[in-house]
């Protein structure tokens, strides 16, 4: 929004002589000099209107913003036909975050020059503050068509459109941008988000280092650059890149933010902690920072459920009650038809989260349910291909707000509508307070309650929230019975392998889950199993080992228990196939906690390896729990530390047990409620039939008990 320096005639005398002095000092960069003339002309005449409009510019270009308004503002009282001060007012506005007042003013600039390219463009600006974000981009489009060459007007543009979602539009907008500015770190860093949500994370990496190689101190760039570099994988380099763009602005939430999510996937739940809370503090509307706060809430010992509903309520009452609407949409559909549902995700591909929800929206749909799919990620992949062919009706949803998307929602009669995010990554928390659905349910991508008061429902079996923790939920409990989900391996998960005690007769432990969930108490643990068998070893696979840095604290850390590196191994990041394929290498697998595992359990209990758990009492450390009870394995589950070394130790001997259970693990998966596809449906479809059997009937939400 850059501010053009325009000679105008002077008035006579002493007072003219020296605003053609200041002038030219100014056009100088002789600011100092200029400062001072401005200021001798104002002491000899406070109405010189062209001595405040400059000194106001100065006042902008230094960054003084407020200083800048006042000036600026006595210029256009007293020359209120003044287009360019008009739109310099404007600027010092804006930079102040008063966007409605801002555009007030580059609109009367342009009523007074209405071919002001530069007006349109700023115009635009505050137009997309405001979220009026369509209007803003044919303001831009309109100053390109006045300044062809307008290299800021292009990027803005691109910026605009990337905010809609178009991001293959604003690639292209990026790109001439560059093509007319290649020294633009601004445009630089923004095409680097629009690659990074594209997935395009090299190209990503490579305009984020050419803005900080224009700018080094840039530090949204580099917080950028260590955000596309956390997707690498690359999580040490990602946290260096976080610190770096904090020295460079130390009160940077975005940075505190990202840095804490760098520091949770290398299991430092503790710093990752301190990061969203400082990012709080800095900014205390910071919905983001404020869900993964609470998120971390479930990887920490000692948590449990009356400490994170209050925490999901305190969420609640900040970002999310404020937005409830006075009214709900009514029932559309005939009662004598399966209600029309919804399901909201980010996670309609390639992810854990949707390589569990498709089986079941394809067996709903297998059995005539009409149902839309509201996508909230603009990467697809061969897995989105089957959530589209799966779906009645599929709605990406990234690019629109949350307003625009609830009217989408109730334009599409919408029903009863899902959840599959809460607290975690592209969540759409925010469209679920604004209540589009007459009944709301969150399901599956979430180990807990939303404590938002317009979530009706939490859908889950009688062990992942057993009755007595109703109490500790916002939402009301369905109990489907045997299993909350229906699993399906990945098309291409191999074969069972031998034992690897059959071997050479030592046993392999072994966990999958991700270095978040392995929490000092788990260490403890693990390392008195292996104290107790002296021939063991335990492997530890997740993606956060693929950092050799990550490694070394964990082996500090066993170390710290008398368990040497050479009866630690490590692997990290793999195909989702082969990530299975390691499995095959232990006999044994320990599972974590508080944080349990989710479908790192059935995926391992699928490739004939039994999981020792221990229970608790949240629903994140009732998963495994809830899938050993369905396959009928029970008997594996701890009620405490010590029970839960017996266990691992009694399964280690009995080596007949093992090798049955290697032989016929599968076969007793497919047999049980996990795998039961036509049992599922039929409890999923009496749960919507009744919860809007009771919405008709003007019945509050009360829990549902379908089990036998």
């Amino acid at each position: 929004m850059g501010i053009k320096l325009r000679p105008k005639a002077t008035k006579a005398g002493k007072a003219g002589a020296l605003f053609e002095r200041a002038l030219r000092h100014h056009q100088a960069g002789d600011l100092a000099a200029a400062e001072a003339l401005y200021q001798d002309i104002l002491a000899l005449d406070r109405r010189h209107d062209g001595a405040l409009h400059y000194l106001g510019i100065l006042a902008c270009q230094v960054g003084r913003w407020e200083i800048a308004e006042a000036l600026i503002g006595e210029a256009v009282a007293l020359r209120p036909d003044h287009a360019e001060a008009r739109n310099n007012l404007g600027t010092a506005l804006w930079q102040q975050g008063k966007a409605a007042a801002a555009a007030a003013e580059f609109a009367a600039a342009l009523r007074l020059k209405p071919e002001y390219a530069e007006a349109h463009n700023n115009l635009a600006n505050a137009l997309k503050d405001l979220g009026r974000l369509d209007e803003a981009v044919e303001r831009y489009r309109r100053a390109l068509t006045l300044k062809p060459a307008y290299a800021e007007a292009r990027n803005n543009l691109g910026s605009a459109l990337q905010s809609l979602g178009r991001l293959e539009e604003a690639v292209g907008h990026y790109e001439q941008a560059l093509g007319l500015r290649p020294d633009y770190p601004e445009a630089h860093n923004n095409f680097g988000n629009a690659l990074m949500r594209l997935g395009r994370l090299g190209e990503a990496v490579g305009h984020y280092r050419r803005a900080l190689a224009l700018k080094p101190e840039y530090a949204e760039a580099r917080n950028n650059l260590g955000g596309a570099l956390v997707h690498l994988g690359r999580l040490a380099e990602a946290e260096a890149c976080f610190k770096q763009a904090l020295a460079a602005k130390p009160d940077f939430p975005g940075a505190l933010n990202n840095l804490g999510g760098a520091l949770q996937q290398q299991g430092r739940m503790e710093e990752a902690a301190a990061r969203f809370e400082r990012a709080l503090a800095l900014k205390p509307d910071y919905e983001e920072a404020h869900r993964n706060l609470i998120y971390g809430l479930l990887y920490r010992p000692g948590v449990g459920l009356p400490e994170i509903l209050a925490a999901a309520r305190r969420w609640s009452a900040t970002h999310a009650d404020p937005l409830a609407p006075a009214s709900v949409p009514a029932v559309l559909v005939a009662a004598e038809r399966p209600p029309r549902l919804g399901f909201v995700s980010g996670d309609f591909r390639e992810h854990v989260v949707g390589r569990l929800a498709l089986p079941a929206l394809e067996a709903l749909r297998r059995a005539g349910h009409d149902f839309v799919c509201y996508s909230n990620h603009p990467l697809e992949d061969a897995l989105t291909a089957r959530f589209k062919a799966a779906a009645g009706a599929w709605r990406p949803i990234h690019g629109l707000g949350d307003a625009a998307a609830a009217g989408l929602i109730r334009a599409d009669g919408i029903e009863i509508l899902v959840d599959l995010s809460g607290y975690t990554a592209d969540s759409r928390l925010l469209l679920f307070a604004l209540k589009p659905a007459p009944v709301q349910v969150t399901w599956l991508g979430y180990p807990a309650t939303t404590g938002l008061a317009t979530m009706d429902y939490l859908l889950a079996d009688p062990v992942q929230v057993p009755p007595e923790a109703d109490a500790h939920y916002q939402e009301k409990i369905i109990r489907l019975p045997g299993s909350y989900l229906l699993y399906r391996p990945i098309p291409d998960a191999p074969e069972v392998g031998p034992p690897p005690a059959g071997r050479d007769g030592s046993i392999t432990f072994g966990s999958f889950n991700g270095v978040q969930k392995l929490a000092p108490p788990v260490i403890e643990t693990w390392s008195r199993i292996l104290h107790r068998l002296p021939a063991s070893r335990l492997m530890l696979k997740a993606p956060g080992f693929t950092e050799e840095a990550v490694r070394r604290r964990y082996r500090e850390l066993f170390a710290g228990h008398g368990i040497g590196e050479e009866r630690l191994e490590f692997a990290g990041r793999t195909t989702p196939a082969d990530h299975m394929a390691a499995m095959t290498a232990v006999d044994i697998a320990l599972d974590s906690f508080p944080y349990t595992g989710g479908a790192t359990t059935v995926d391992t209990l699928w490739m004939g390896v039994p999981v020792i758990a221990l229970i608790g009492d949240t629903l994140a450390h009732r998963h495994s729990a809830g899938y050993l009870t369905a396959t009928g394995l029970a008997d594996l589950v701890a009620a405490d530390p010590d029970r839960y070394v017996e266990l691992a130790v009694e399964l280690a001997a009995d080596r007949p047990r093992l090798a049955e259970l290697r032989a016929g693990l599968r076969a007793r998966m497919s047999a049980s409620p996990l795998c039961d596809e036509a049992g599922f449906v039929r409890a999923f479809t009496a749960a919507c039939v009744e919860i809007r059997a009771r919405l008709l009937a003007g019945e509050p939400p009360r829990s549902l008990d379908l089990t036998p």
